[in-house]
């Protein structure tokens, strides 16, 4: 017989603190000091504001603290509750830890609608029970979860792939259902890009690096009815970008363009979330994250002006939460040695997880690893739904793509981490503000809080350990590089200092010590354990002086977007004009640069609505803004020469657009001889050095190629029969191609044969790289030779001769000056790095002008000239 219990009225609690106390199902005590800080101020200050942050550093129990909320506000208020979770994993470890640690029960409603229980949807409708679900389910074009009140949102910062997917087409040539729709765009675009353009973008010509570009508007406004026509016709009913085509197609005017190789992205700058009604309609929007930042990153991601936070930092400053031994292999090891380095440190741990940016990679990795028949291979859908198995599996690993947040593995779930490079969240867009205008700064908030979530996937409390195997190249660059790793919270600094110290080890069996002192907490490591805090205690973390006015910034370009996406110009344009008025800061150089282009977008619309001259000046005006600065003008430039723009008059004006670019494919040769070790850098330099000295003609060739993307240059080595052996050039700028002929000896003769070839290399590189004849071609014989035939010497005219002593001598004054250069990188995608380094350049030994005078040192007519009788 049960107890007898009379009719109760509804419980009311004045707070999320209070309803936990009567939860006797639960296994934990109350909250901690940190938790009961934030949810106080929550509901002393924000319970009726519409946009809510709540930044909790990881293994604060911020999970804890939003269930409180969801569960308080479904209660006291009737609140219909939405919480939203990266992955179906996450959502099924939030129900555990709400049923089994809070006493909360909640649904977990994700995958197919028609699966749905209905006992499940009508608890959902009637605000029974909260609901938790995926970004996915509720982020796309008809969600079933399309009225909520609250909507909880974990891992704010991590929902922006699936966000972009509402607001982007992608269409690229590598897949099936969308490869027709990339060709047919590209070719109605091809009336207005370059003769090199249209071929690179159409994978004619060899990539080269930074090449994603932003296709101004007005080279393809009048062009807008034709692209909607030909995606209409060309997007198939199997194409992802169906959806997002539904709500992009009436809005072509408000969305940039951005081309490379291998894409095309057509997408708003910010994505209008707020248009999206289930998001918009909610009462409140609460947003979870261990870290916020300080630029307005969450603002620019869901399109809002105004978003309160609530921070529950308490405690020290700078503790961390539990201990990374990092460990960077490039430092000591080749990249051959590093395959097998890898599988010697899994052999350590019972289980490791693998994080890898491409699926190609991750493909690549689970058979090498199946190649072991201890090893039991997980893949990212083996551990959706539970992870149950895999951290119950010895010998286990699990190699996931391009999810570098969403899963995690606190205590002796797994220890061991391997992560290979950044995640491809960087789209098109990101890139070209990285490289395209050197705005690294623009997202650096957004990497630093990416890689934040990725380290910490094994550290979720203060007594978890894990060891970091930091793989690729360039997240050891991001991670060591000095102007990057002060922004990193103390204890990382500490971490990865420690770390990179003890990656010189050349030893393996070394390297394994290590790790047993690591793994067996002995006195060995306890004694490491106090210098890390030591130089912890050390360590700041700095905010850039720019990041306050980036954040106020968010607000207006927020505004901006919204007003934008309505087709109402004229508020656009008011919103633009004031950002660019506030965008004070020396640093945000690159960040007015895109504004500027803005400003003349809307005013170049404004023109072709009312033929109205005055906005085509200004249009003019602001072009003229942006390309004040050399990656302005080479963003910018052949748009601005057809409008007969000319550039103001700075000190920047000064760089010349080619050393830019040699500049920046020097960002690119550092990156991938890495910068924590000489020693990939050195090994390629005396390979070329070697080469230039050898007397075989394929090693002398193949030298002579790398020589010049050492230089800066993008390289080329023909395979048809009578073509060059190499070039070195910059599209569309100037073009050098050689002739090798380093095996002929000093006493012989240049002949008839190598002068007709070199002269036919003009032509034909010319149409190869389809460079205008205005575009300067230096065709050059490298020769020992000191003899020529008189009659060959006509045919000289157009040809240059370059001594192989002299190239030789020439080389090594300009890796002398290289290295001087590299010493000066530290990160990616910095404007200020490519201007002084293009300035650099201009004066050096390997500006086009100095190869130009170098090739012009010694003549044709300087050899001695044998008279052919006959």
């Amino acid at each position: 017989m049960g107890f007898k219990i009379k009719n109760q009225k509804k419980s009311n609690y004045n707070s999320p603190i209070e309803l936990f106390n009567d939860i006797k199902e639960r296994k934990v005590a109350g909250p901690l000091l940190i938790q009961g800080n934030v949810i106080n101020e929550y509901t002393s200050k924000f319970l009726n504001s519409p946009n809510v942050a709540l930044e909790m550093p990881t293994g604060t129990g911020k999970t804890l603290v939003a269930l409180l909320i969801a569960e308080w506000r479904r209660i006291q208020y009737g609140n219909k509750i939405l919480y939203l979770c990266p992955t179906k994993q996450l959502a099924y470890q939030t129900k555990f830890e709400a049923e089994n640690r809070y006493g909360i029960k909640v649904n977990v409603m994700v995958g197919a609608k028609n699966e749905f229980s209905q006992k499940e949807t009508m608890e959902y409708e009637t605000n029974s029970k909260i609901t938790v679900t995926t970004y996915y389910s509720f982020f796309n074009i008809n969600p079933y979860f399309s009225d909520p009140d609250i909507i909880i949102i974990d891992d704010a910062h991590s929902a922006e792939s699936t966000l972009s997917q509402l607001f982007s087409i992608n269409l690229t040539p590598r897949d099936e259902s969308n490869k027709g729709a990339f060709s047919a765009f590209l070719e109605e675009l091809k009336p207005i890009l370059s003769n090199y353009d249209f071929p690179y973008f159409n994978g004619e010509i060899t990539k080269n690096a930074n090449s994603s570009t932003l296709l101004p508007i007005h080279q393809y406004a009048t062009l807008i009815p034709k692209l909607i026509e030909c995606l209409d016709e060309n997007l198939i009913n199997s194409d992802p970008n169906k959806f997002a085509w539904s709500l992009l197609r009436s809005k072509l005017h408000s969305c940039n363009i951005f081309l490379d190789s291998e894409e095309i992205l057509i997408r708003p700058y910010i994505l209008p979330i707020p248009t999206f009604d289930s998001f918009r309609n909610a009462k409140q929007r609460i947003f979870l994250s261990a870290t916020l930042g300080d630029d307005g990153y969450l603002n620019r991601l869901y399109c809002l002006d105004k978003i309160e936070k609530v921070s529950g930092k308490v405690g020290s400053e700078k503790q961390g939460v539990g201990r990374r031994f990092f460990y960077f292999p490039s430092k000591a090891f080749e990249p051959a040695e590093i395959g097998k380095l890898i599988f010697d440190i899994f052999k350590c741990f019972d289980r490791a997880i693998y994080l890898v940016a491409s699926d190609s990679k991750a493909n690549k990795l689970k058979e090498e690893f199946r190649s072991l028949k201890s090893v039991t291979v997980f893949g990212v859908r083996d551990i959706e739904s539970s992870k149950d198995k895999f951290i119950s599996t010895k010998n286990a690993i699990a190699i996931i793509a391009n999810r570098y947040d969403g899963m995690n593995f606190p205590g002796d779930e797994c220890k061991l981490m391997f992560i290979d490079d950044f995640p491809k969240t960087l789209s098109l867009q990101d890139s070209f503000l990285i490289n395209q205008l050197g705005g690294s700064f623009l997202l650096k908030n957004k990497l630093n809080t990416n890689i934040t979530q990725a380290l910490g996937r094994c550290n979720r409390s203060t007594l978890d350990n894990s060891m970091i195997v930091v793989l690729g190249q360039k997240l050891p660059l991001y991670l060591l590089s000095e102007s990057n790793s002060k922004s990193f919270h103390p204890e990382l600094q500490a971490e990865l200092s420690f770390g990179l110290d003890q990656s010189d080890l050349t030893e393996i069996k070394s390297l394994t010590e290590l790790i047993s002192f690591f793994n067996n907490q002995t006195t060995e490591w306890l004694d490491a354990e106090k210098a890390i805090i030591a130089i912890r205690n050390e360590k700041n973390q700095e905010i850039a002086p720019y990041q306050s006015e980036l954040a106020e910034l968010s607000k207006l370009e927020s505004k901006f977007q919204l007003s934008f996406w309505d087709n109402d110009l004229l508020k656009s344009l008011d919103y633009v004009k004031e950002i660019l008025s506030k965008a004070n800061h020396s640093e945000l150089q690159p960040f007015r640069i895109f504004w500027n282009y803005i400003a003349s977008n809307i005013y170049f619309q404004l023109f072709l609505k009312s033929q109205n001259t005055a906005f085509m000046e200004n249009s003019k005006l602001h072009l003229q803004q942006s390309i004040s600065s050399p990656l302005g003008r080479a963003w910018l430039g052949e748009l601005v020469t057809n409008l007969s723009i000319k550039s103001l008059h700075t000190e920047d004006s000064k760089i010349d657009q080619i050393s830019l670019l040699q500049a920046q494919n020097l960002e690119t040769l550092f990156i991938e001889t890495g910068i924590i070790s000489n020693r990939n850098y050195n090994k390629r330099k005396l390979s070329i050095l070697d080469g230039l000295n050898s007397k075989k003609a394929t090693e002398f060739e193949i030298a002579n190629m790398h020589l010049g993307e050492f230089l800066g240059f993008a390289i080329d080595k023909p395979l048809d029969s009578g073509s060059s052996d190499c070039i070195w050039y910059l599209p569309n700028k100037i073009a050098f191609v050689f002739e090798d002929n380093n095996e002929a000896l000093d006493q012989n003769k240049i002949t008839t044969h190598k002068i007709d070839q070199a002269n036919r290399h003009i032509e034909r590189t010319r149409e190869r790289l389809k460079l205008k004849k205005e575009i300067p071609l230096y065709s050059i014989i490298v020769s020992n030779c000191e003899k020529i035939d008189l009659n060959d010497l006509p045919n000289t005219k157009n040809i240059y001769l370059w001594k192989v002593k002299d190239i030789i001598a020439w080389a090594n004054r300009c890796f002398n000056e290289i290295e001087s250069i590299r010493n000066t990188f530290s990160s990616e995608g910095n404007m200020f790095w490519y201007n002084d380094t293009a300035r650099q350049i201009q004066k050096s030994n390997f500006s086009c002008d100095s190869i130009r005078k170098e090739i012009s040192k010694v003549s044709f007519q300087d050899l001695e000239i044998i008279k052919n009788d006959t």
